[in-house]
């Protein structure tokens, strides 16, 4: 099960306070952050109890991760939320092959890649050294 440390790690902390503060949207809630890593975990499990080999478990938490910040950001409309809902439903698909025999152990599910919040032409500043005013 991947630890509250490594979750905090992947993601973005000011995306985990505005998830996770219900109040104010500042402060990461760890209750909050490992309730939704445990029932990620148990989401996981319930696909994987029965393989007599299961992935690595560095594939299995990286599964986790997807499903934890899919149920912290619950439904929440707007595109910055998209990709959450996205990579969800890959990890679902590739738990779901997996339990049934079809999925790859070691490689995450191939699925339609979130849309980029980036691009090149969006970058253009990026790195600049502004002087100030």
């Amino acid at each position: 099960m991947l630890t509250l440390t490594a979750f905090k790690d992947r993601a973005p902390e000011g995306v985990l306070a505005q998830l996770t503060d219900h109040q104010n949207g500042a402060v990461v809630d760890d209750v909050v952050c490992r309730r939704a890593l445990e029932d990620a975990w148990s989401e996981v499990e319930g696909y994987t109890y029965q393989l007599a080999s299961p992935p690595p478990t560095h594939v299995l938490q990286a599964h986790q991760f997807h499903l934890a910040m899919y149920r912290l950001v619950g439904g929440r409309p707007g595109t910055e939320f998209e990709s959450y809902a996205k990579r969800y439903e890959s990890s679902v698909k590739y738990l779901d092959a997996l339990a049934n025999g079809a999925g790859d152990r070691g490689v995450i599910a191939d699925a339609e890649q979130p849309e980029a919040l980036f691009d090149e032409g969006s970058m253009t500043e990026f790195g600049k050294l502004v002087a100030p005013e």
